[in-house]
């Protein structure tokens, strides 16, 4: 499994020279599994990604999307995406519809609301919508690929991917569930037994990343800047750990979805924290880089 990274940025894209080292597009992954072609999110770090495929001289024409919500940094790019306005190309979403608007809406609005000169139906690729919840089980060629509900303002999806050569877990948007509960449906859920609802979400995330080689986490914030915007849906290194360092074996940390005021001073910075923190736990601590690559 080959997972390169295409936009690292959450929140919106930055373009100044210093937080080029780390990029300042808007999140997307690309997963090569076997036969499989996934792109995870579609920020504005998915027109890159597009122009790459677009460039190869024997292109693979199926491909695999799979959002994780439809907030702005993770779906600003599609319109840009150039598969999409390939005949060529047949591209699978997988996505869930969110507390008020379905999966084909979320993406046909982009196109159709007066945002953008082509329609969504005019588009000449295949295009094929598959929903998903936070319970769903999907089978590639060669990839299976599981869902969970994340703690972040609305439907968030974290994905596990299992291939034959590893496993690997996208863990973002997420907050801490202390108190603090953001997702569609986990107040109710939460009312009766608070305590007991956080002690169960918690233990899923370590469920849901055992034996996995490589966990990609929401480090958005540092520790300090954590204060006062829980509600926001973002998380940190510290809590990464928490998570991760209840397997006695834990996967490496992926650091991501960085924060776009954060310079590659800053980055540099809450990096070497984090590796040195991580060194205390056994915990690998690596970090996204925008067209950096990991390999499983």
């Amino acid at each position: 499994m080959k997972i390169t990274i295409f936009g690292t940025r959450g929140s919106y894209p930055v373009a100044r020279k210093e937080v080029m080292r780390y990029g300042g597009n808007t999140t997307c992954l690309f997963i090569e599994s076997g036969q499989d072609l996934i792109t995870i999110d579609g920020g504005t770090g998915i027109v890159k990604l597009g122009q790459s495929l677009i460039a190869r001289e024997h292109p693979q024409t199926e491909l695999n999307l799979f959002l994780t919500h439809p907030h702005w940094d993770h779906i600003l790019g599609l319109p840009a995406f150039q598969p999409l306005y390939d005949e060529r190309f047949h591209i699978t979403i997988f996505g869930s519809d969110s507390e008020n608007k379905t999966v084909e809406s979320i993406f046909s609005t982009q196109y159709t609301s007066g945002n953008f000169p082509v329609h969504f139906d005019q588009l000449p690729a295949s295009i094929r919508i598959n929903k998903i919840d936070r319970k769903s089980r999907v089978k590639l060629s060669s990839t299976n690929v599981t869902c969970c509900q994340l703690n972040h303002p609305g439907i968030n999806l974290g994905y596990r991917f299992e291939s034959p050569t590893g496993i690997f877990c996208v863990l973002h948007d997420l907050a801490p569930i202390e108190a603090n509960y953001l997702g569609f449906g986990m107040a109710s859920e939460a009312a009766s037994k608070p305590k007991a609802f956080e002690t169960n979400y918690n233990a899923g995330l370590v469920d849901f990343i055992r034996d996995a080689d490589l966990v990609l986490y929401d480090t958005c914030f540092t520790d300090e800047e954590l204060e006062g915007k829980r509600h926001w849906g973002h998380s940190t290194a510290t809590e990464a750990f928490k998570i991760l360092e209840q397997h006695r074996h834990p996967p490496a940390l992926i650091l991501s979805h960085h924060d776009p005021n954060h310079s590659d001073a800053m980055m540099d910075a809450i990096y070497d924290a984090a590796k040195r923190e991580g060194k205390k736990r056994n915990i690998e601590v690596l970090v996204a880089k925008e067209l950096g690559v990991f390999k499983i």
